[in-house]
């Protein structure tokens, strides 16, 4: 199995506990939902890059949205909803080349689409402009494939509701007694579609 660690951290802005990666220093501490996020749709050696928060919410669009996992909306909707954030920490993007599949590229540009169609109603002055939404449409379709290949022997399904599902409700449960500088870890199998989810929680937790 595969360990991942996390640290129990406060959120400069939110003002709330989260589970901050230990292997990138400019993640933000999060709930369940983003640990599972980091651990199975961004990919290793990512830097934090923009592309690489594109490339990640393209996975999810292959790991949670072919698995019907989203409850509310489209699986393009909801990554539409993380677009600004992204945007809004890098305001530019690098080019990225067309994905050969013209249906995930239809799907992306789909994303981006209600992503404008919101920006309608808001008023940054650093709005992407075409060309950058095309940047970040590719960008999204080659995090996809790039998922795709990754989990090539294993099912949508599996990945969502055996392994995405359980961290994410592990890492909640964990969190509603969790206390800043502890640590949470997490263990993947994958391919055996196998998750344990602890935090260090001093003894005296356990003695009460």
């Amino acid at each position: 199995m595969r360990t991942y660690k996390f640290e129990v951290a406060m959120h400069e802005d939110f003002g709330t506990l989260g589970f901050r990666p230990s292997w990138y220093s400019q993640g933000d501490p999060l709930g369940g939902m983003a640990v599972a996020h980091d651990i199975l749709e961004h990919f290793p050696k990512d830097n934090g890059s923009a592309e690489g928060e594109y490339m990640a919410l393209g996975a999810s669009l292959f790991v949670r949205g072919d698995a019907g996992y989203y409850a509310n909306g489209s699986a393009e909707e909801n990554i539409a909803s993380d677009l600004p954030t992204v945007w809004g920490i890098q305001p530019h993007v690098r080019p990225c080349s067309l994905s050969r599949d013209s249906e995930i590229m239809e799907r992306a540009r789909e994303a981006t689409r209600y992503w404008a169609k919101e920006l309608q109603y808001m008023h940054e002055n650093d709005r992407p402009s075409s060309k950058d939404r095309e940047r970040v449409a590719r960008w999204i379709a080659k995090g996809y494939m790039r998922a795709k290949r990754r989990y090539a022997k294993i099912p949508a399904c599996y990945l969502a509701w055996d392994l995405f599902k359980p961290i994410e409700e592990g890492a909640e449960k964990a969190l509603k007694y969790a206390e800043a500088g502890m640590v949470l870890t997490v263990a993947v199998d994958v391919l055996h579609r196998k998750v344990s989810v602890s935090c260090d929680y001093p003894s005296e937790y356990y003695n009460n």
